[in-house]
């Protein structure tokens, strides 16, 4: 059960991280953790995936990519308008 509890803490820091990066950010969006450590099957090895949602992204994806936060790698932010796609 200890492994259990410690996965558990580890996944709650990096949802509040991700919560804490979010209301940083100097637009209104959404984000949403995705990936290994949304479901739970995180490792040591793993990253952190999150999508990004706002209407207040411009352009095409290019103009977007622009978009800097030294907390990222990478990123592909996503316009409103697309989420019928997804």
């Amino acid at each position: 059960m200890e492994v259990v509890e410690e996965r558990r803490l580890v996944r709650e820091k990096v949802i509040s991280e991700v919560s804490g990066w979010e209301r940083s950010l100097p637009f209104k969006c959404t984000v949403a953790l995705v990936g290994s450590y949304a479901r739970g099957d995180f490792s040591l090895w793993s990253d952190v995936d999150v999508f990004i949602v706002s209407s207040e992204f411009k352009g095409g994806l290019l103009d977007r990519l622009r978009i800097e936060d030294g907390g990222c790698t990478s990123w592909v932010p996503g316009h409103t308008s697309n989420l019928g796609r997804v």
